[in-house]
């Protein structure tokens, strides 16, 4: 399975790249035909938290982003803080299969992500990063390296998750979206562990995110398969809502000025009567 990083260096040469992670650890500059091709017909934003598992020529990928700790409490975690002193580093990886055994691999790899509450996963794979110092001389050099052992007793602790939940509770024909919470987490592990049935032909299978989805889900309803987002939105509710994919989604239709101008007028009336309590 290949690996790929996003992160950065201390200094201003050494700013966020994609490198191929090799089998010896070293790191190798990633080129447009690997691993960047999996983003480009994606919009996602790398200093937000993401966590996106797709097919890609048949086979599966699984991107994660992991964005930055508030420098004060990555200072105290030591953890590394770039070039302006203003901001702790970010991570970004890739894996990608190149067979139906790591397809598999991958499955237990997305469960172990969403299992895992997103502190502990920016605290736990920081850990495992460091500052380099490249010779002046040394070009395209990321500026930090990783801990081999501890980076992959993490990603193999992740593939041993075990969750026990109705998976019948995630359908496969239609899309489901809801608001991130640890219920659908769940009953979206159960599905992805379940070894005995395949996932659905979409190209964006599965999608948890903490930017507002609504452009992405215009232009990819027909490809997405589950999305958990953080936004609040009476659009994202707690539970599964169903859209089938032949079904004009509430995301495409024209924005009713008519409706939007009664709601501010019938919130402006709402919070008078609460004033008035109040004298």
């Amino acid at each position: 399975m290949q690996t790929f990083v996003q992160s950065a260096g201390k200094k201003t040469n050494e700013d966020y790249l994609w490198w191929e992670r090799l089998s010896d650890n070293t790191l190798l500059r990633a080129d447009k035909a690997s691993a960047v091709n999996i983003l480009t017909d994606v919009a996602l934003y790398d200093d937000k938290f993401t966590i996106l598992l797709r097919r890609k020529v048949g086979r599966l990928s699984l991107v994660l982003y992991l964005p930055s700790n508030q420098p004060l409490i990555a200072i105290q975690k030591k953890q590394r803080i770039d070039f302006t002193g203003g901001r702790s580093i970010r991570n970004g990886f890739i894996w990608l299969a190149n067979s139906e055994e790591e397809d598999k691999q991958l499955r237990k790899l997305t469960a172990g992500l969403l299992q895992k509450p997103l502190e502990e996963l920016i605290d736990t794979i920081e850990a495992c990063f460091f500052f380099t110092q490249e010779p002046e001389s040394s070009k395209r050099a990321p500026g930090f390296g990783i801990d081999a052992k501890g980076f992959s007793e993490f990603i193999e602790c992740l593939k041993t998750v075990e969750v026990s939940c109705e998976v019948n509770a995630i359908k496969d024909d239609v899309l489901q979206i809801a608001h991130d919470n640890p219920a659908r987490r769940k009953e979206l592990c159960a599905r992805l562990l379940d070894g005995d049935r395949s996932l659905p032909q979409r190209d964006l299978l599965v999608l948890v995110c903490y930017f507002e989805p609504a452009e992405l889900l215009k232009k990819y309803r027909e490809q997405l398969w589950c999305l958990l987002t953080a936004q609040v939105s009476t659009l994202y509710t707690e539970n599964w809502q169903i859209i089938k994919h032949n079904e004009v989604s509430m995301w495409n239709k024209p924005v009713d000025a008519e409706m939007i101008g009664g709601l501010i007028d019938d919130f402006g009336l709402k919070i008078q009567q609460v004033l008035r309590i109040f004298k």
